[in-house]
């Protein structure tokens, strides 16, 4: 269970969400963070003493553990590969999804988002790969981490062009296909 405080810093970090969905990276002050949230500047500068980008950084790595836990022990290699790529869309959709796209576009111009946006996507890809390459070797199966990662990559890169190009997200019938015959082919270096 959350303290108040914790659940104080959810409320500040999903107005950062909606703030950067709203008006962009360029468009995330302080101020307008004080201003919607109702607190102040020393409360943001306490617990995100690197300002803007601790406040985007911490929103990012809320808005993952939002999501429901990528690998969990689904069955099988390709059950693992479906929840993870179901728990990327639904990172994607709503209002973190919108933050997520308006971040990228501004990484392009920002040498230390780029950055610490790419820190963040790798270690979430190293993270999900290892635990589903644990859940297969506990079921006899050997992966190369590395394929494991380098697939996550692609899923996340899928889902995000699903919905950015189609505007909704791809459906569980879509998804399955993705995983099997896309991903877990990826996995197995299979053609």
């Amino acid at each position: 269970m959350q303290t108040r405080g914790e659940a104080r810093q959810d409320e500040i970090l999903g107005v950062v969400a909606e703030l950067i969905a709203e008006v962009g990276w360029e468009g995330l002050t302080a101020d307008a963070v004080v201003a919607r949230a109702q607190t102040s500047k020393t409360t943001l500068y306490r617990h995100w003493p690197g300002g803007r980008i601790d406040l985007v950084t911490a929103a990012l790595r809320r808005a993952a553990d939002c999501a429901p836990a990528a690998v969990g022990d689904a069955g099988s290699v390709v059950g693992d590969l479906r929840a993870c790529l179901d728990s990327m869309v639904d990172v994607l959709v709503g209002v973190h999804g919108i933050a997520l796209i308006e971040l990228l576009n501004a990484a392009r111009r920002d040498d230390e988002l780029r950055a610490q946006m790419r820190r963040l996507f790798d270690a979430s890809c190293q993270e999900n790969a290892a635990a589903l390459t644990r859940n297969a070797a506990a079921r006899g199966v050997r992966l190369d981490g590395r394929l494991v990662e380098r697939a996550l990559e692609v899923a996340f890169a899928w889902a995000m062009s699903q919905i950015v190009f189609d505007a909704v997200p791809p459906d569980a019938e879509a998804r399955q296909e993705f995983a099997e015959h896309t991903l877990l082919r990826l996995i197995e270096g299979t053609p």
